[in-house]
């Protein structure tokens, strides 16, 4: 590395602190760089873990988050009784491609572009295993930007 590299450096951070969702960062980055951190500041680096609350300010259109497209991945019976509005119910498969296709036809239907849109997919409480799952099966397809809401639906 050169000293002429440093700007082009800076210039990266900057463009990945930007495409980061906010309570990641605050989250999970940030105490990475604390003269302690904790251990739980490692899990879910895959995928980042966001806030209800910024969640739902992406959803009002907040400027200061990033534009997510929400997917609810819980029961048809538990979308049907109460979902956050402009959800969209993503159906349990075991087949990754047709999981995949089922998130980009409705991205698209949005008229985003399906490889740069942030994804944010909610179940039903933290850990939940079908957000697991779903997580699993969209990393397994390289799928980027993809977020899930810590705590799933109980904390909305």
């Amino acid at each position: 590395m050169e000293p002429d590299d440093i700007p082009d450096f800076i210039e990266l951070a900057i463009n990945y602190r930007d495409l980061s969702p906010r309570s990641h960062l605050e989250m999970r980055i940030m105490p990475l760089f604390t003269a302690r951190p904790t251990s739980d500041c490692h899990e879910s680096i895959l995928c980042a873990e966001i806030t209800a609350s910024e969640a739902l300010l992406s959803i009002a259109g907040d400027p200061s988050c990033l534009p997510f497209v929400l997917f609810d991945v819980r029961t048809p019976d538990a979308f049907n009784q109460c979902h956050l509005h402009s959800t969209m119910h993503l159906e349990e498969s075991v087949d990754g491609d047709k999981l995949l296709a089922q998130l980009e036809h409705h991205i698209e239907s949005l008229q985003m572009p399906p490889e740069e849109t942030h994804v944010c997919l909610i179940g039903e409480s933290k850990n939940d295993p079908t957000v697991i799952s779903f997580v699993s099966q969209l990393l397994k397809k390289r799928r980027k930007y993809l977020s899930i809401i810590n705590g799933g639906f109980e904390v909305t």
